[in-house]
Parts: C-alpha cells; structure tokens; sequence
C-alpha cells in the first residue's frame, strides 16, 4: 500500500490585494500607512510578502511577512518567530529583526511571521562571508544555553519537517532525538523498509554513540551554543547595503557548534572545505580531533534524510540516503571489528609472555630449593662430625684416668668367672 500523503501547510488563497490582516496591522504603528504589498521570495510551504509602509514622520519602513494554514502553518510560524528571536539577540547584525507571530483575525486557520526586510542579492556567499558569519553565530552564543542544556523551547522546522528539540542533558541524546523524528517522517511519507530499517538501527545504535559520545567522555566536554540548523545558500546570502550575510530561516537549536558544518559536505549546496576552513579560522575544531571527519559525515547525513522527506516522490534522494547511511554503519562495524580483533591479538601476546616467563620463574625457585636442600644436608653433615668428635674426645678422657672401657669391663669379669671354685660351679654326685 502506498504511503499516505504528507500533511503539509498550504498557502493562504486568494489574492494578496493592497490590505493586511487586523491581526498584521494591530502589530505596526496606528498612523503608518501601507504603500505596498507585494511577492518577495519563493516558498512551497509559504506565502512569502514584502510590505513598504510610511510612517507619520515620513519615515519609509520595509517588513517582511510570511503565512501557513493549518496547525502545522501555525507551528512553523511560532518556531521561526522564536528561532530568529534567538539568533537576532545573538548577533543583531547578521539577522532581521522579528516583529511578531500570530493568527489572522478574518481568518483563524492561517497563522503569520513578520520582520523586518532585508534586501539580499541572490549569490552564494564568499566562503569568508559565510564562515565569519556562523562562527559569529556561534562564539556569541556559546555558553548561553538554559542550564546548559541541549534543544530548544519550542519545535522548530527544516522546511516543514518538524525537528524534535526536546531538552536533552547531553548531546548525543539530543542529536538521537532530532535523528529518529527525522526517521520517523521518513518512513511515514515511504512506508517500511526492511533495508532501511535495518540501517536505521544501527545508525541510532552504533554509529551516533561512536562519533558524538567521545566529545562528552574521558574528561572531555561541549558547550552549548545556538545552531541555525539549515545554512544552505538560500538562507544566508549577502546584503546589498554591506559586505557581510544575512542569515535567516533558522531551524534552531542549542546544540554542537561542529552540526552547523555538516551542509558543507554535500555537493548539492556548492559549500565546501574552503568555508569550513575559514569557519576553523575563528573556532577550533573540537576533541578528539581525529574523529572530525567521521562527525561531520554524520552531521551531513542529516541533510540527506531531511532531501529524502521533502522530495519523497523521487527515489534518487532515498538512495542517495539509504547508500550514504549504509557506508556509515560499514565504517563503525568495520571499525569495530578491527579493534576487536586487535583486542584478541593484545590478549594473546600478554599469554604468550606468561607462558613464556613461568619457566623462567620456575628455574630460580628449583635452584633455591636446591640451595636449601644442600645447606641442610651440610648442617646435617656437620652435626654428625660433630658429634663423633666430641664422643672420640671423652673416650680420650676416660683413658687418661684410667677408667676401663665399656668393652674392657666386659671381657675382665668373664675372665673372672673361669677362675671361681668347683664347689661353686659343680652340683654333680661323686
């Protein structure tokens, strides 16, 4: 069965006409007047409008406005009201300036975003101009996060795919949240995929813990700071009134400064090492160092999912995902195995030199206990000599005085006994 189609925000219908809502109006001042409502921009999600008005002290002002229907229309507004409120606190000079989020008085179903306008040309930024600008970004809001923690108060969209930024304690958590809801979408705009599926859990499960958990273990940690999330050419491109970049269209977050390179490595956005180079001019990369390129894979991965959602109905981008998440997993499982068996080959050189080192332990313990063995019978031997010396010594003794020996006293009264009387040895009759 095929999937259902993606509920997805629908433009307001009808023309645009000279007038704004009450609810536009109600957030401009009372005596300004509107010159102009025009088409600014391109947008499949949205209404996109650029509003000319004076105000009463002749004064000519420039706003930009963009609308969806529906609840999700609703939350895409909210989010991008909050999202550029965020990064406009962070770096004024780089953002427009919110003015307000809301619903439309005459019509309840569509739901609004203004700020001011900016005129931008429609170049690719200068890899100086991008990375000066990101790194601004996020040196001036690193360490500002709520409690330090990852996420974002409210949801915030790629396009009009909700991210999840639930609060998360640490960024391997937060980074699995955004990936699964990612996931989730997919497979809701695909249907199932036995393959995908397979790699999906393995992505979650191996490849996200192998790459992002070392940046918070042994000793290491990561500060929070403000990601735009979506830093594709048609959200940053350079001002008519200076050299630097306006950023806008944010989907964002607190979370890992490193994520915000990750649409550097896909082709498709004509960013490449040259921005994340000038990027590294100001910010450094983060430990372990080496795993840099592994992260920024997993990072750019992210892109290639959300391209597999928006354009659902072409499968080239659902293989590029599927091919780009499958090398992935190749790489940690491969990885894995070789530690593995490094592991075993460790184990079995430690045996070896056990093995190999006992019998040389056993050979000085033989010889001591023979050492011993010869001691004792030296002592034995000695004891002996000892003795018969001293037994020779008092039979010397005894000679000297005269004191017949034991042997002598034996023989003298058998002699003794042959010369008694007969009477005394004879009982015999005559």
């Amino acid at each position: 069965m095929a999937p259902a189609e993606a509920p997805i925000p629908t433009k307001p219908k009808g023309p645009i006409g000279d007038r704004l809502d009450d609810s536009v109006l109600a957030h401009l001042p009372s005596d300004c007047q509107v010159l102009s409502i025009t088409p600014s921009g391109q947008s499949l999600w949205a209404e996109t409008v650029r509003i000319r008005v004076r105000h009463s002290n002749g004064r000519i002002e420039e706003l930009f406005k963009k609308a969806a229907t529906g609840q999700i229309g609703r939350n895409m507004m909210k989010g991008s009201y909050e999202a550029e409120s965020a990064l406009h606190d962070a770096i004024p000079g780089y953002v427009p300036r919110p003015v307000a989020w809301g619903t439309y008085s005459a019509d309840p179903q569509t739901h609004f975003y203004m700020c001011e306008f900016v005129d931008m040309l429609d170049d690719v930024p200068s890899a100086r101009q991008w990375g000066s600008a990101v790194a601004a970004l996020h040196l001036g809001s690193m360490g500002n996060s709520p409690d330090g923690r990852f996420g974002f108060q409210t949801t915030t969209h790629l396009a009009n795919v909700p991210v999840d930024n639930t609060w998360s304690r640490s960024w391997e958590e937060c980074w699995t949240r955004q990936m699964k809801s990612l996931f989730d979408e997919d497979e809701r705009r695909h249907g199932p995929d036995e393959e995908f599926a397979k790699l999906k859990a393995a992505f979650l499960a191996e490849v996200i813990p192998r790459y992002l958990r070392p940046l918070e273990t042994n000793g290491r940690s990561i500060q929070p700071c403000l990601i735009h999330s979506d830093l594709w050419p048609g959200n940053v491109k350079p001002r008519v009134d200076s050299t630097d970049v306006c950023l806008f269209d944010p989907c964002a977050y607190w979370g890992h400064n490193e994520a915000d390179l990750g649409i550097c490595r896909n082709p498709r956005y004509r960013l490449g090492p040259a921005y994340m180079r000038e990027y590294w001019k100001h910010v450094p990369i983060s430990q372990p160092e080496q795993d840099f390129d592994g992260r920024n894979t997993v990072y750019a991965f992210k892109f290639h999912l959300l391209l597999s959602i928006l354009y659902y109905k072409d499968r080239r981008f659902r293989k590029i995902a599927t091919d780009e998440m499958r090398e992935l997993v190749k790489k940690v499982q491969l990885e894995k195995e070789e530690l593995e068996k490094e592991e075993l080959k460790k184990e079995r050189l430690k045996k070896e030199e056990l093995e190999k080192e006992a019998p040389e332990k056993e050979e000085p313990e033989k010889e001591e206990l023979e050492k011993r063995e010869l001691e004792k019978g030296e002592l034995e031997k000695g004891e002996l000599e000892k003795g018969e010396l001293e037994k020779g010594e008092l039979e010397k003794e005894k000679l000297e005085k005269g004191e017949p020996e034991e042997g002598d006293m034996e023989e003298a009264s058998f002699k003794a006994s042959l010369c008694l009387p007969i009477y005394q040895t004879s009982s015999s009759k005559l």
